[in-house]
């Protein structure tokens, strides 16, 4: 069966947004034709949302996608799939019955404090707070976070979500998670600090497939790289010398041999 299968001249192994990109890209740039293979039943990767007949709502299928950066060869490059939303995403935190803006600013301190510091009074404070841990560069997240910004708001916003959203002890994660989260001594609530941001107008998948909208690039779905039955197998494309851009988990690329990498993704139960 394999054998009569004519083959592109690339295949791309998931259907996310970088496996779309490499697709158009290799369509557009160098002429080829482009296979995009897919375990799911639909494209987009995780990114996926689909409208809810009842609402009218965009859903979010794994969870809220919010796109920004600050490159703008890239903000070019999208908006010619889509337009964007003037959304700017903004997160509130829920502790002992007050909301609190976060990330960490100085609106965040002076209310939880009770205080009115200015922005230098703010960050002595923090130091004073980080105790032996200020000025240091901690190896693990716990103890990052209280010398980013001191041990009363990380206890009270950080540790336990932490803990929460890994099912780890943050003293055994890595510091380079918490160093992603901005904290600013001013009052600028905005949780991403990139040129632009948005929601695609009509939506992820609406986008990605205009990104794929050539005849040159044909998608298949629920067909599983590592499964010999469908015709674009591994061991069928290395046979037939097809390049092969592949996307999917590290781990099972590699036949799990360390195991399963820890903290890829959530886990979506029905």
């Amino acid at each position: 069966m394999t054998e009569a299968v004519e083959y592109p001249d690339l295949v791309v192994v998931g259907a996310g947004l970088f496996g779309l990109t490499v697709a158009q890209q290799a369509v557009e740039r160098l002429g080829v034709r482009v296979e995009i293979i897919d375990v799911r039943d639909h494209i987009g990767g995780n990114a996926y949302s689909y409208m809810d007949e009842e609402t009218g709502a965009e859903i979010h299928k794994y969870g809220a996608h919010l796109f920004h950066t600050s490159n703008r060869r890239v903000w070019e490059y999208v908006n010619r799939f889509t337009s964007f939303t003037g959304y700017v995403h903004r997160v509130y935190a829920t502790h002992d019955g007050e909301v609190y803006p976060l990330p960490i600013n100085l609106g965040t301190i002076n209310q939880f404090f009770h205080a009115r510091y200015t922005p230098a009074e703010a960050k002595a404070l923090i130091d004073g707070q980080a105790g032996e841990l200020a000025g240091t560069d901690p190896q693990n997240l716990n103890d990052k976070g209280i010398s980013l910004i001191g041990r009363p708001l990380y206890e009270a916003f950080i540790k336990n979500y932490t803990g929460k959203q890994w099912q780890t002890d943050p003293k055994d994660l890595p510091a380079g998670i918490i160093s992603r989260l901005p904290v600013r001594f001013n009052y600028d609530n905005r949780y991403f600090k990139d040129t632009w941001e948005g929601l695609p107008t009509d939506g992820y998948t609406a986008w990605m497939e205009r990104m794929i909208d050539d005849p040159r690039i044909h998608v298949t779905l629920k067909a599983d790289f590592f499964d010999a039955s469908q015709p674009f197998n591994r061991k069928a494309l290395a046979a037939a010398g097809v390049p092969v851009v592949y996307t999917g988990p590290v781990d099972r690329y590699f036949d799990y041999s360390l195991g399963e990498l820890k903290w890829r993704t959530v886990d979506f139960r029905e």
